[in-house]
């Protein structure tokens, strides 16, 4: 083997050991970025779960307050015929003591 050879060999295992090196090197970079990417993804979901929960609370307030505003518009409608049925019932009972307190006083004064 000749010097020149022997100068090519060793240019090659020096070329390999560099790109070796870089390869390693590479290798750890990818290692770190799919580290970070898992990170962020994660982030990201946890991100839209909280945005979920939110948005789904928000919707299942406005959904309880729409459903207690028609329990409350019903309500006043129930009280309000509630109110006329006693206002009926008082100037029915009015009428009948009226008639019964006329009866009595008939009945005591004999007419």
């Amino acid at each position: 083997m000749s010097l020149h050879e022997g100068s090519q060999i060793q240019e090659v295992i020096s070329a390999l050991t560099q790109f070796e090196s870089e390869l390693d090197s590479i290798r750890g970079n990818v290692e770190e970025l799919k580290r970070n990417l898992i990170s962020y993804a994660r982030q990201e979901a946890e991100k839209l779960k909280e945005e979920s929960v939110k948005e789904a609370a928000e919707e299942t307030q406005m959904e309880i307050d729409h459903v207690q505003r028609e329990a409350e518009e019903e309500a006043k409608r129930i009280i309000a015929n509630a109110e006329k049925d006693v206002e009926k019932l008082k100037a029915r009972i009015d009428k009948v003591f009226d008639e019964a307190v006329k009866k009595v006083v008939k009945g005591v004064l004999g007419a």
